[in-house]
């Protein structure tokens, strides 16, 4: 039990926040395998082709993108398909619909045409050969066996569905698929067999009327006569038709009898014979012909025609390419490439066919007939590679590789993906005693590159490669990377989850992705999750919670008229209330389903945390509301996918162990028009004297409609300037550098009700002499300060700093303020700078087309006294000055990029793998001096992040802080400015929760009489009540 979380049966919460005894556990109990892509990642992915095609690249193009040093060309001829469901059998048949078929030995053939035709094996490669002339049927040994029991419609993965369907085959009555499944076409079929035999009729049910007389008929057919054609014929036998192959529908041409009774029909020959590795069938033919039965099952026909001819053009190539086998060129599956024939059918004698061939994709193959990829100088033929997917990246490996935006398309589920892996199967499948040294690490061996350029270090000494490991879970693609989960705490509280179907995927059983996150987390625990259940049905499982238990989760609400939620969030809550439970968290819902209200009934949840002190909301909503997250939805938005499962469940562990660890407060948002106090003097790591001011990281959260903050010392009235600026429902960060007064509080004040954060990274002594200013300096908006225009690209805009806004007229080294670009008008970045030197190749703000984008700036200011402002597109542009540094803080500008991992500025040309940091020198670089500097102003960037996350930042000798420095979000570029003092390493270090690049610019420097300390902690998180909370 969780002592200070479980009170009396009124439930009286505590009002402060309340410690978590358990001590930490930094055994790691799961690894998230954060990946991208589905398949190898070489050459063309097939989504990324779909992508390219609807933005208007033609199939040459998308070609020359992915198979980079080779060209077009041009190759014809035939191929030879191992059918690999006929390997090692004895025996294997034939049927013509047209009564075209004939057989052929290694030195004998007939000249008769036949309707079926088989050969089975007598000796090693030696066959008789046995035909019919005139009835369509496959040789016995697939005899169907009536189902004796009840069958009903809506049944699915049925054994006896699939012999009723063979029956009804056999009978004349064809269902079109024996797939097990009693649906529509099994009811027709059904109801056709039962009228025909004066059956009660309905195609509903299959009862002892129905397999009573479906024996009878059976046993009363006459067995097929099948005349011996020849004796000791040496293979291989080889059966063809003189029905024209380019010509003839798809039922019309061979049809191989699968062991099953069902038809596969091929173009081409078939060809049965003992090859030395056993009994095979192979399939020869044109390549053209081939390809109808491949590129129709490697990509559906229904998409954009540039992307079937790029299909076609690559499986044309690599097809061309193979030799495989001393009999066969290629095979099948999937292993080599797919090809499923011509079409298929039920039965021998059934008189429909499902063709797989499509005439979209037939004119796709016909439009590039003969194209090829080859390589430029040589002209000799590619292996051309693809992958239904490769995410942002391909891999390389033959080909270069190349940035793949438009893999990012809707429809493609795995573009990136999440999977949990349970820490003791490792253990178990590799022989460890520990996964705390498993880890994903470099392959020197592999000529890949980024995300594939991996393999497992097993901690012993021994590794186990991407591709592998990839096999033994079941990973979409070798491209992953795995992300240690630690236990924290052990046995920290008693638990219970309450919830509909969405639990019953996640959190069943001890190996759903939430049990395996929080193996031993908990003291007790208890699980009920049923599909379809409501908040009403919830109430009765509420009141089935052991007595005194710490910590509940509730997840319901889908299934709920919104309408009456408000009573029904009530009832669970009086019923968990007479349980004496402590804390309760229940995950809103996501509002992406159309039609759905389902934002009536996240409002309802948040009404009711004011009459329920311990309902802790954790904001499923907004963490699952980025463009990307669509692929954690199933098609109807509110059920998971596999990466959903998981991201979901590491939502709630994440929230539960903040709960935990954090002790817990009500939470409050900050209201419309508050202001909130947070003491900054003695907290954390900052001085309770001496200290002049402090640089924060302050993020609004989950606004209820756009607006901004302002940020200033307690002891000055509120300036009408911003230090945040935000749009609704998102997460919006800025950095923030303001003084410190003898209140020793700094204000935050917030146009909207929002959500906040505030954490601390640094603080400024008092011989840094840093003093208030607020004042907005410009806007171009409407005039203050500058004409009334937009800043135009490329022009510069010089902002007078001195003498103005409470900023003195002389005796300044520094500024701090805050920019923003408001309206732009296409993506692009702002430069700040001291107008007396060269303008840097460098960001201080980093936009988005039609997106407000603030940034804070730490900038000296020299004998101009201004700075100066350019665009890379034409903005808006807002500047706010929130503080100055004097004379003798020592500081000095410093203007260069120090890292960019895309291009290999300052560190190796590789994205930073999560859970990783990198080391940034920043002494004596880029106009900051070799010694006597005690910090740096930088501005920090995630780019291309293949997942949320954040980046943390701090000096070298220090240990990492569990606070954020730069918050991002998958596949979007976010910057942040960032003030970090530096140490006797003369290094920073970044560190990133997921994979991304990383750009770091240096702005400023603070000389060693600006004294600096390293501070990084929280001070307020309004969502958990950590810190002082709105009044």
């Amino acid at each position: 039990m969780l002592g200070g979380l479980v009170a009396g049966a009124a439930v009286t919460v505590p009002s402060t926040a309340v410690q978590a005894e358990p001590s930490g556990d930094d055994t790691v109990i799961a690894f998230l395998a954060r990946g991208v892509g589905f398949g190898h990642g070489r050459g063309m992915s097939q989504w990324g082709a779909y992508g390219r095609a609807q933005a208007g690249h033609d199939y040459t193009e998308i070609l020359d993108h992915y198979y980079g040093g080779t060209s077009m060309g041009t190759r014809t001829g035939d191929i030879r398909v191992r059918l690999t469901d006929w390997d090692g059998r004895g025996t294997f048949g034939v049927v013509s619909t047209r009564g075209k078929a004939r057989w052929a030995g290694a030195s004998q053939s007939s000249a008769n045409d036949y309707t079926s035709l088989y050969a089975v094996e007598t000796s090693s490669n030696t066959f008789d050969v046995y035909g019919i002339v005139s009835k369509q049927s496959c040789p016995s040994g697939s005899v169907a066996t009536v189902p004796e029991s009840l069958i009903t419609f809506g049944m699915t993965n049925s054994s006896a569905v699939e012999q009723m369907q063979r029956v009804l085959r056999d009978l004349g009555h064809d269902p079109s698929y024996i797939d097990g499944d009693f649906g529509n076409l099994t009811k027709a079929a059904l109801h056709s067999f039962q009228e025909a035999q004066n059956l009660p009729s309905g195609g509903t049910v299959w009862n002892q009327d129905d397999w009573e007389r479906a024996s009878e008929l059976l046993a009363d057919q006459s067995p097929t006569t099948w005349t011996k054609l020849k004796s000791g014929v040496a293979g291989p036998i080889t059966f063809s038709t003189t029905v024209a192959d380019d010509t003839a529908v798809p039922g019309d041409v061979l049809g191989a009898c699968q062991p099953d009774g069902s038809l596969t029909h091929y173009r081409g020959d078939l060809e049965f014979w003992n090859t030395g590795d056993g009994n095979r069938v192979v399939n020869e033919l044109d390549t053209e012909l081939y390809l109808r039965g491949v590129v129709p099952k490697e990509v559906s026909a229904s998409w954009p025609t540039e992307s079937l001819k790029a299909q076609s053009v690559a499986a044309r190539s690599y097809g061309l390419t193979q030799s495989r086998y001393s009999y066969a060129s290629t095979c099948d599956t999937s292993s080599c490439q797919v090809y499923y024939g011509a079409a298929t059918r039920g039965g021998a004698t059934s008189s429909s066919f499902v063709p797989v061939e499509h005439a979209r994709t037939n004119s796709a193959i016909a439009a590039t007939a003969g194209d090829v990829r080859v390589w430029t100088g040589t002209n000799n033929l590619v292996s051309t590679e693809f992958s239904a997917s490769n995410g942002p990246r391909t891999a390389g490996g033959s080909f270069p590789s190349v940035n793949d935006p438009f893999d990012d398309v809707e429809p493609n589920p795995l573009h990136q993906w999440t999977r949990v892996i349970d820490a003791d199967s490792v253990m178990s499948r590799y022989g460890l005693s520990s996964a705390d040294a498993v880890a994903t690490v470099n392959d020197p061996t592999t000529p890949y590159d980024g995300i594939w350029d991996n393999r497992v270090s097993l901690g012993n000494g021994n590794y186990r490669s991407a591709w592998n490991f990839r096999g033994d879970y079941g990973l979409p693609s070798p491209g992953f990377e795995l992300v240690p989960i630690y236990r924290s705490m052990t046995n920290a509280a008693d638990f219970a989850y309450i919830g509909d179907s969405i639990g019953t995927g996640m959190a069943l059983g001890s190996s759903s992705e939430f049990q395996v996150l929080t193996d031993e987390v908990f003291d007790a625990e208890m699980y009920s999750s049923v599909s379809g259940r409501t908040t009403a049905e919830g109430v009765a499982v509420a009141e089935t919670v052991p007595m005194g238990t710490d910590l509940v989760v509730v997840e319901l609400g889908y299934n709920d008229t919104p309408s009456k939620m408000p009573e029904r969030i009530d009832a669970v809550m009086s019923a968990l209330a007479d349980r004496q439970v402590g804390l309760v968290v229940w995950p809103n819902l996501s509002t992406r389903r159309s039609g759905y209200d389902y934002a009536s009934t996240n409002a309802a949840l948040d009404a009711a945390r004011s009459d329920w002190p311990n309902l802790v909301v954790a904001d499923w909503n907004a963490h699952s509301g980025h463009a990307s997250a669509h692929r954690w939805f199933q098609s109807d938005g509110v059920h998971l996918t596999s990466t959903g499962d998981a991201e979901f469940s590491l939502f709630l562990r994440d929230r539960i162990l903040q709960l935990l660890g954090d002790g817990y407060t009500p939470p409050r948002r900050l209201g419309a028009q508050q202001t909130l106090e947070v003491p900054v003097l003695g907290v954390g790591a900052v001085p309770a004297s001496g200290v002049s001011g402090v640089a924060l990281n302050v993020t609004a959260v989950r606004a209820s409609a756009p607006g901004h903050l302002t940020v200033w010392p307690c002891g000055s009235p509120k300036p009408e300037t911003s230090s945040v600026n935000f749009v609704a429902a998102a997460a919006s960060p800025n950095a923030v550098v303001v003084p410190v007064d003898e209140t020793g509080a700094i204000c935050v004040w917030s146009l909207v009700a929002t959500d906040l954060i505030v954490d601390v990274s640094a603080w400024f002594g008092d011989s840094a002499s840093m003093e208030a200013a607020q004042a907005r300096l410009i806007d171009t908006r409407d005039g203050t300060g500058t004409p009334q225009r937009p800043l135009p690209e490329g022009e510069r805009l010089e902002v007078p700093v001195l003498g103005v806004g409470g900023v003195p007229a002389s005796g300044v080294s520094g500024v701090a303020l805050n920019v923003t670009a408001a309206r732009p008008t296409a993506d692009g970045h702002l430069t700040v700078w001291p107008c007396g030197s060269e303008r840097p190749d460098t960001s201080s703000v980093n936009y988005l087309r039609g997106v407000a984008s603030p940034n804070a700036v730490v900038v000296p200011v020299d004998e101009t006294g201004t700075v100066c402002v350019s665009t890379h597109a034409e903005t808006d542009v807002v500047v706010d000055v929130s503080a100055w540094f004097a004379d003798n803080s020592s500081m000095g500008a410093a203007a260069a990029r120090l890292i960019d991992t895309r291009n290999g500025t300052g560190t190796a040309e590789r994205s930073l793998p999560a859970q990783n940091q990198l080391e940034v020198l920043v002494l004596d670089v880029g106009g900051v001096p070799g010694s006597d500097v005690s910090g740096v102003a930088l501005n920090v960037t995630a780019a291309r992040p293949t997942a949320d996350g954040h980046l943390t930042v701090w000096p070298c000798a220090s240990a990492r802080p569990e606070t954020s420095s730069v918050n991002f979000v998958n596949g979007v570029a976010s910057p942040n400015a960032v003030v970090v003092p530096v140490d006797g390493t003369g290094k920073i270090c970044v560190w990133t929760y997921a994979r991304t690049d990383v750009l770091v610019d240096v702005s400023a420097w603070f000389g060693a009489g600006a004294s600096m300390g390293v501070a990084s902690d929280r001070l307020v998180d309004t969502r958990f009540g950590i810190g002082p909370q709105p009044g």
